[in-house]
């Protein structure tokens, strides 16, 4: 299951003076024991998105505006490990699908019934329920260490979303795809059992082909293999193949798909050529024949993010790069690294679109303090102009990445046969409710080159820093005790230091003064004396 784009934005310290910027906003989130870290989100479209945050309680879905300000937000009891997929639903609302469970059933002792529980949940624009259904899809699977199902999923242009999934065993993986409408009602769901594998690596591809079906796609763990097949409008096997792009090629890890403009399908990825780290891509046409494979070096491909004429954007790295119908790169257009007084910053995301001129970024702004060595996070939602035709971007500087492009570097390919069938699936109504959740504060980014942001990575016992009289009103102190001796500081919402250095006593409360703070949230970062940290808390002054 792929869970994020794993890309990195560099943090430029002076965007504030760069037309090209549109809007950086991150999020005050540090509001609970376990840090809120972004972990899916999905487009609106209305220009904004929603996100899923991971909370104490378990997962907020949050709303975002155009221009990165908060809308809403709600919980509609996703735990706190839901991962998931955001839609539209094509009524200015969205489609939420996430992996709700899975179970075995016994049918003899070497088989059982596996079973990939979806729920789906449809949110009008104000983020209430529609309507909520489990999915149910039950395949036979053998006995020996069946494993959970992983599962992706994409939407089509008619709004009716693909999803694939798979059950793995210790001998082998069986793949399912289903078709699944706006009103949530299943519309087929099919085995693929050329597409099954020994091993894979579940880093799974689809891509709609534009007239109702699906190619679907993956990598064989550790292998240089790569399946491929299309299936119809009706779930139809139209072809299978596997690919070998070269003898030496091995741990291929594909990073994402494109529909070209002529209907060919493009597949970009990663992988190993003997000691060397290459980019690769290869074509192939909507009947399965081959058409090309490139070869880059010394390069990290990423995901195809949109595609004007025959010029497809996607990520390289850190950066959006253009790449020509012969699949020459055209340059690169990326974040110039930069660093506060004690920190390095840079903006990790998850999800990545372009659009009509902008680049849309959703993501964790992660903070590396050059001191002490602890990386802290803060949810964050970016937008900058991308000229297609120039590629001028947030910052246009050639990276000197080498594209030592090798065409025609297949070495085989194999037509599989076979065909898809049916799979037994239910669908059943669920009642969802969704409880209002407080908003939280937000900033400018674009001030934010400084001290250790709000949120840290590390998981914290609930008792490392205990608060009283918080919030705190009339001038009184707050009262901080922690387990360990810790040195206190206390941030604004920018980022920047308002308390410095305070030593705190194990187990002894410590009165911090906040008379001359005017009201408001500030995040309270504790570390040991060693530079380790303790915890993170916030302070409110009313």
């Amino acid at each position: 299951m792929k869970a994020t784009y794993g890309l990195v934005f560099v943090v430029v310290a002076s965007v504030t003076a760069n037309a090209q910027q549109l809007h950086q906003v991150i999020w005050d989130t540090l509001d609970t024991d376990l840090h809120p870290t972004v972990r899916y989100a999905g487009f609106s479209d209305d220009g904004g998105a929603v996100v899923a945050l991971r909370t104490s309680h378990g997962t907020d879905l949050v709303k975002t505006a155009a221009d990165g300000t908060l809308v809403w937000r709600k919980d509609i009891g996703l735990p706190s490990n839901a991962y998931g997929q955001i839609f539209s639903n094509g009524m200015g609302g969205h489609l939420h699908l996430f992996n709700d469970s899975s179970y075995w059933e016994p049918l003899d002792l070497d088989t059982v019934m596996a079973t990939l529980s979806l729920r789906m949940t449809s949110l009008n624009s104000t983020g209430e329920p529609l309507w909520s259904h489990r999915i149910l899809s039950s395949i036979t699977s053998m006995a020996w260490m069946p494993t959970a199902p992983t599962y992706d999923a994409v939407q089509s242009g008619t709004g009716d979303l693909f999803v694939i999934g798979s059950f793995s065993s210790s001998s082998d993986t069986q793949v399912m795809v289903l078709r699944i409408g706006l009103d949530g009602a299943v519309i087929w769901a099919r085995r693929v059992p050329v597409m099954d594998s020994p091993l894979n690596n579940t880093s799974y591809i689809l891509v709609p082909d534009g007239i109702g079906g699906v190619y679907l796609s993956y990598n064989t763990f550790m292998g240089s293999v790569t399946k491929v097949a299309r299936l119809s409008a009706v779930g139809d096997l139209v072809w299978a193949k596997d690919i070998w792009l070269e003898n030496n090629i091995f741990d291929v890890q594909a990073q994402g798909g494109a529909l070209m403009s002529n209907g060919d399908l493009c597949i970009i990825g990663n992988a190993m050529v003997g000691a060397d780290s290459k980019g690769f891509h290869f074509v192939l046409t909507p009947a399965g024949a081959w058409q090309r494979a490139d070869l880059y070096g010394e390069t990290w491909m990423g995901p195809a993010i949109g595609q004007v004429g025959d010029t497809l954007l996607m990520m390289m790295g850190s950066s959006v790069t253009r790449m020509s119908p012969t699949f020459d790169f055209l340059d690169l257009a990326g974040a110039v690294g930069a660093t506060g007084m004690n920190a390095t910053h840079a903006l990790a995301a998850t999800k990545v679109k372009y659009e009509n001129g902008t680049v849309h970024v959703i993501g964790n702004l992660n903070s590396t303090d050059l001191t002490f060595g602890y990386t802290t996070y803060r949810p964050a939602d970016w937008s900058f102009l991308f000229d297609p035709t120039s590629g001028c971007a947030i910052a246009s500087y050639p990276l000197g990445v080498s594209h030592d492009q090798v065409p025609e570097s297949l070495l085989a390919d194999e037509v599989l046969t076979g065909t898809s069938e049916p799979i037994p699936t239910t669908v059943q109504t669920m009642s969802i409710t969704a409880v209002d959740r407080p908003l939280w504060t937000f900033t400018d980014a674009c001030t934010v080159i400084s001290e250790a942001p709000d949120g840290v990575s590390e998981a914290e016992h609930v008792s490392a820093i205990v608060l009283a009289n918080n919030p705190a009103s009339n001038g009184s102190p707050v009262m901080v005790t922690c387990r360990v001796p810790a040195v206190l500081d206390l941030y604004d919402a920018r980022g920047a230091r308002v308390i410095v250095g305070v030593r705190a006593t194990a187990d002894t409360p410590m009165a911090i003064d906040v008379s001359g703070l005017a009201p408001g949230i500030y995040p309270l970062l504790a570390r040991q004396l060693n530079g380790q940290l303790v915890a993170t808390r916030k302070v409110i002054v009313q």
